[in-house]
């Protein structure tokens, strides 16, 4: 398994993910939508939670891939060595040997990381 990196943040995308290791298991948690602090709310706030929030359903209800997919996605494959080709594809087929792997998240992290968990899942049964 690949070395895990400490975490990736894409603000401009609203995405935040972080890996680490816990009792011999790898953990990859994806934060859900962003809110912004409404006490001190900008145009330019309103807009970033709009588009988090609007991908972020549209994503989960499949009618279009969110921009924070595939950050979880390259996200997912750095720390865990094996890379997709595509939807449920993998160029390198995975081999978890004895590694454990959880993929967690709240709300649309909770998306993300079903999505991968998913897609990993199919190539590895």
């Amino acid at each position: 398994m690949g070395e895990a990196p400490d975490g990736r943040i894409d603000e401009a995308a609203g995405f935040y993910a972080i890996a680490y290791e816990w009792q011999g298991e790898t953990i990859i948690s994806y934060r859900g939508t962003n809110f912004p602090d409404f006490a001190n709310i900008t145009t330019e706030g309103v807009f970033d939670f709009a588009r988090d929030l609007w991908g972020g359903w549209n994503f989960f209800l499949g009618f279009d891939r969110h921009s924070q997919a595939d950050l979880a996605r390259a996200f997912y494959e750095d720390v865990t060595g094996n890379t997709f080709r595509g939807e449920a594809d993998f160029i390198t087929p995975p081999d978890f040997g004895d590694d454990r792997i959880t993929l967690t998240g709240h709300s649309l992290g909770g998306v993300l990381a079903a999505s991968n968990d998913n897609e990993a899942m199919e190539q590895a049964a």
